[in-house]
């Protein structure tokens, strides 16, 4: 699965798309290295370049805050088979 956010260049322009109260700081480093990526990249390239930056959160947890990116139309995702 690729994925890339759309529609938003910062952190702080997505989080003001999003629910109140939804950006955990766990979501928030999740969002952060997203916005910054200008290429589809996988959930697994995702949570690696966010251990490369220093920035924590479970692989899980990745997975669930693009789902729910996606669901509000915030990220696309492509989907390999």
């Amino acid at each position: 699965m690729g994925v890339i956010a759309v529609g938003c260049r910062t952190t702080l322009e997505l989080a003001r798309a999003l629910p109140a109260g939804w950006m955990t700081r766990q979501r928030t480093a999740v969002v952060h290295v997203l916005v910054d990526c200008r290429d589809f990249v996988s959930a697994q390239e995702l949570h690696a370049l966010m251990s490369a930056s220093g920035r924590r959160a479970g692989l899980t947890t990745v997975y669930r805050t693009l789902r729910e990116l996606e669901a509000w139309g915030h990220a696309d995702v492509v989907r390999d088979e």
